[in-house]
Formats: C-alpha cells, structure tokens, sequence
C-alpha cells in the first residue's frame, strides 16, 4: 500500500538526534528524529543491526510515548540491515499499531529492500512516499 506523507514534518519540527555517528570497530549508525505530534519521521543511515536495533526501537518508543502515532521511517541511506535489525522495524510496527498508530517505511535503500524481500516481509509494511 502506497501512501504519501505530505503532510510529515519538515524543518518546522523538532529535531533530535538520538543517536549520532555511533562507531564501533567499522560499523556506522545514525538516528535522526523528527517529531511534531502526532507525526514522527525517524530517518536511519548507516548499518542497522544488531548493535544498533535497540536504538531505533527506543526512539520510535519515546516518541509515541510523548503522542506521536503516525510514525514514517526513512531507511534511504541504510547499508546494512541483518534479522535484528528487521526485527526492530517489525517491533516498532507492532507497538505503534497496538496503540493505534499508524506506521510505514519509505525510500527503501537497495540492501533494505533486498533482506525485505528475501525473507518474505515486504507485505508487512506500509510503503511511504516522501513528499520534496
């Protein structure tokens, strides 16, 4: 299912960076969130996974916690994502949509889009387009 996000947060949000340029021996990892409840937009870069899965699931929790429902995360500048990091994605959508929260992912980077569709997943998500 395709939606359009138009009306996602830009620049007039609040940005928190939750986790910055995190390195750990070669690996890389940023978190970027921007919130203006009930909308959030958490762009992903770097290598999403077993080390860093943690930290996606806990800002997409605080932010719902402080009354963002409609959640879109950007996962265009990802390199890497293993079953932990798909785990987390999973995990997020099921906590939002408990709560009755929408969520859905968008620019898919080409190593996302190719562990989604390996491991038979690609249904699971709501597919995003994000507005210029």
């Amino acid at each position: 299912m395709r939606r359009s996000v138009d009306d996602v947060p830009g620049a007039s949000g609040a940005i928190h960076q939750d986790l910055s340029a995190r390195i750990v021996g070669l690996l890389h990892f940023s978190l970027n969130t921007v919130a203006d409840p009930p909308q959030l937009r958490v762009v992903v870069t770097g290598e999403l996974d077993v080390l860093s899965a943690s930290g996606l699931r806990g800002a997409v929790a605080r932010h719902s916690a402080d009354g963002c429902s409609s959640v879109v995360i950007d996962l265009e500048g990802v390199t890497f994502i293993d079953c932990t990091g798909l785990s987390a994605l999973l995990a997020c959508q099921q906590e939002v949509a408990a709560s009755g929260g929408t969520f859905g992912v968008a620019a898919l980077s080409a190593a996302v889009a190719r562990v989604v569709e390996l491991t038979g997943t690609a249904g699971r998500f709501d597919t995003m387009t994000l507005s210029a």
